[in-house]
């Protein structure tokens, strides 16, 4: 964003960047033009200069205020890129919801993550090597219950 400060006089106020283009040479661009109760800011909304870039006020005495933000992009690693799509495709399987109209009644199934299976069978083998022997006496004494379909 480019706007005027307090101060400045009711003349035309150029503001000048010149970053570098692709070919690593010099240009010089005019992000904004200002003036005084005419258009006293200008926001620079998807405006990016890859850095370094000179901002210099060509014309006017200013003062003219300019702000924005330095974004850093920094690249994740194939493997988490591979497992976050997984985990969309899987979500979005689960999210499927019957067509408008539809009365059939079929339970839908939930989908865990083959890494949350893999967490829950670990934890499971665990609990089972601790509680081994009071496995064998429940069993003895229990009956098969029989579900009724």
């Amino acid at each position: 964003m480019v706007s005027l400060g307090a101060g400045a006089k009711h003349e035309l106020h150029i503001v000048e960047a010149e970053p570098m283009n692709y070919k690593g040479s010099p240009i010089k661009v005019t992000p904004a033009t200002l003036k005084m109760s005419v258009q006293l800011t200008v926001c620079l909304g998807g405006f990016e200069i890859t850095s370094p870039v000179v901002l210099r006020l060509k014309c006017g005495s200013g003062p003219v205020h300019i702000s924005g933000q330095h974004l850093v992009a920094v690249e994740e690693d194939a493997e988490s890129e591979e497992e976050e799509e997984e985990d969309v495709k899987l979500l979005s399987i689960s999210g499927k919801q019957s067509a408008p109209g539809s009365s059939s009644k079929i339970p839908q199934k939930k989908v865990k993550l083959a890494a949350e299976n893999d967490e829950e069978e670990e934890k499971e083998e665990d609990e089972d090597d601790d509680d081994n022997d009071f496995d064998d006496e429940e069993t003895e004494k229990k009956a098969p219950v029989k579900k009724s379909i």
